[in-house]
């Protein structure tokens, strides 16, 4: 998350895509074998660059070329533009949960 803050700190808070979200992502990196996303969620907020940009949905995306991750982003999208799960994805307390959120769409 340091290299993330650092780079926002740098470059402005443009990876913040949401109240409380954040999409980190790089340039497509040959030894990345598949695109993939993972997601960390903290109990409490933290401030990207500064009170502002609180985020607790922490998605760090990779990918191995400019197009196999759009189908990883539609997916995300339809999740994070649904007010509903985005409280669902906030309230989670398990790896299952969030899982099931993502598994429902």
């Amino acid at each position: 998350m340091d290299s993330v803050i650092r780079v926002c700190e740098e470059k402005g808070p443009y990876m913040n895509i949401g109240p409380q979200i954040i999409l980190a992502h790089a340039r497509p990196l040959p030894s990345t074998r598949e695109a993939s996303i993972t997601l960390l969620q903290t109990e409490t907020a933290i401030p990207l660059i500064n009170e502002k940009h609180p985020v607790r949905l922490w998605f760090f995306l990779a990918t191995p070329d400019d197009i196999s991750h759009v189908a990883i982003l539609e997916k995300l999208a339809t999740v994070l533009m649904d007010p509903d799960q985005m409280q669902n994805l906030l309230a989670a307390a398990s790896v299952e949960e969030l899982a099931a959120i993502f598994a429902a769409n």
